[in-house]
């Protein structure tokens, strides 16, 4: 496995049917703790819809060869997520993204970058073997409820496949830059930043060739691009809950 662990994982390890016979999961994590402390959470192209309309979605560079990554902002530059209270709870009335709600599990690719299995953090919260539900039965063969976890999992990495690479053709087409969000809290006149990621130009994409639109269209990156613009309005909307 990479050096570098996911977002909120700390001891990423993979599922093995005999070491893990008798692992459990409840079937609510309880608490979101686990996400207080970042600023940034990756958003896919099944969930645009319902995040658009809740937080401002950037673009961040992923790394070398992986192309930029849609992300709800759900911080103020200070590593702290707004959407957590002190109880762990998220916060009331705004959607909880996918890429939270399918930790601890996750798909990991073969050295080959193909096939997928199921991987999952040793370390969180009421994963074991005392409380929860049982993802194995007593002859080793997947539950229902280790199956509905699979079938997230793989959906999760369709959607994250196809919204790199979607983001990708818009990112090939020009249309993205370095950028940043200005705001100003509530009762305060000192004018503040965010920044560290990428927004589309408006302009660029409004004189993008004919051709050029069309494909993009075709490739549903439209849909993408426009989402993101709508959803900067949200901005207001985090601050609130400082």
């Amino acid at each position: 496995m990479a050096n570098e662990l996911p977002l909120f994982y700390k001891n990423l390890v993979p599922f093995d049917s005999k070491e893990h016979a008798g692992l459990k999961f409840p079937q609510s994590v309880g608490s979101f703790a686990y996400a207080r402390e970042t600023n940034l959470i990756p958003i896919f192209i099944g969930e645009l819809a319902d995040a658009s309309r809740h937080y401002p979605l950037v673009f961040i560079n992923a790394g070398e060869g992986q192309g930029p990554v849609l992300a709800a902002v759900v911080g103020l530059g200070d590593g702290t997520n707004r959407m957590i209270d002190d109880k762990g709870n998220w916060r009331a009335g705004f959607y909880i993204p996918a890429y939270v709600r399918r930790y601890p599990f996750i798909a990991l690719r073969n050295e080959q970058g193909g096939q997928l299995s199921l991987g999952f953090d040793k370390d969180a919260p009421g994963i074991g073997d005392k409380d929860g539900e049982a993802l194995l039965d007593k002859d080793g063969k997947a539950t229902e409820r280790l199956e509905r976890i699979m079938q997230f999992e793989a959906e999760f990495q369709r959607n994250a496949d196809v919204t790199r690479a979607m983001a990708k053709k818009l990112a090939d087409a020009g249309l993205m830059e370095e950028s940043s969000l200005n705001y100003q809290l509530p009762g305060q006149t000192e004018q503040k930043t965010v920044s560290g990621f990428m927004m589309i130009n408006e302009k660029r994409l409004r004189d993008l060739p004919d051709e050029k639109v069309t494909e993009l269209f075709r490739a549903d990156c439209l849909a993408l691009a426009y989402g993101h613009l709508v959803s900067l309005g949200n901005l207001a909307r985090l601050l609130e809950t400082v």
